[in-house]
């Protein structure tokens, strides 16, 4: 059997099912009863993916920081050496 529709096309259902589990864990914040159990399971798995995404923003962030440093450096360092090229050939 073909595959119609959606699935035909090559859409992705993993973004479908992650705003679905969204919109759900959204949603229970009004309903929860005490206790959470397994009915919380959908929105604390929607704030720990949003904090791996956060924390890897950071270290993505820094580690260009530290490269743009260290890039400048290495450009101050061959400039340097260039002049004390120069000024020993003068």
């Amino acid at each position: 059997r073909q595959p119609t529709g959606l699935a035909a096309a090559g859409a992705l259902r993993r973004p479908h099912r992650q705003a679905r589990l969204l919109d759900h864990a959204q949603g229970l914040g009004e309903e929860r009863a005490p206790g959470g159990g397994q009915l919380d399971a959908p929105a604390r798995a929607v704030e720990e993916h949003d904090m791996i995404v956060q924390a890897r923003q950071e270290n993505t962030a820094r580690l260009k920081q530290a490269r743009l440093a260290k890039e400048a450096d290495d450009r101050a360092r061959a400039t340097a050496a260039l002049i004390s090229k120069r000024a020993l050939k003068d």
